[in-house]
């Protein structure tokens, strides 16, 4: 299980030098899909998510 957590942490790093994990668990996923995409954002790697209302 740690070394799971630790991978996680890790993968976060390369996105956010500076992240301190505030908790564990599920939280840690959500927190890298969330860094994943403001990477990409910046990067110009996908656009910027637009809301759509029907």
């Amino acid at each position: 299980m740690n070394d799971e957590i630790q991978d996680l942490i890790a993968e976060i790093r390369k996105y956010d030098p500076n992240y301190i994990p505030k908790s564990v668990g599920k939280y840690l996923l959500v927190e890298l899909q969330s860094r994943h995409l403001d990477h990409q954002i910046k990067y110009k790697k996908r656009p910027k998510y637009k809301h759509r209302f029907a």
